[in-house]
């Protein structure tokens, strides 16, 4: 599986997703989450992501993961938030995307 099309030589190039102290600080903050929460959701990215991009399915399955709402509310929520943080259309987030969507999302 993955989304290797039109990526060309770049889908080889690994990008490691990083977070400053501020980063965590806001993450924390903002979703009530631990800092071993938010390193374990980062190094799944990073593992899953090796170009540093979160395609929508890749969204779908880590936002789902972190959200207690029912399976069926989820997928609803997830596509919406997707598109709503894929301002440019391409098809993929970054991770500090990601986590602020997620963090935007969660404490209402």
């Amino acid at each position: 599986m993955g989304n290797k099309g039109g990526k060309g030589a770049s889908a080889n190039a690994k990008t490691v997703s990083k977070l400053t102290k501020k980063d965590y600080d806001f993450l924390m903050h903002s979703t009530g989450s631990d800092k071993a929460t938010i390193d374990a959701v980062l190094n799944e990215f990073n593992a899953n992501n090796p170009d540093g991009k979160l395609d929508k399915q890749e969204f779908i399955r880590l936002y789902d993961k972190l959200r207690p709402e029912p399976p069926e509310l989820l997928d609803e929520i997830s596509n919406y938030v997707f598109r709503c943080f894929d301002s440019d259309r391409n098809g993929s987030i970054s991770f500090n995307e990601f986590m602020i969507a997620y963090a935007l999302t969660s404490r209402g």
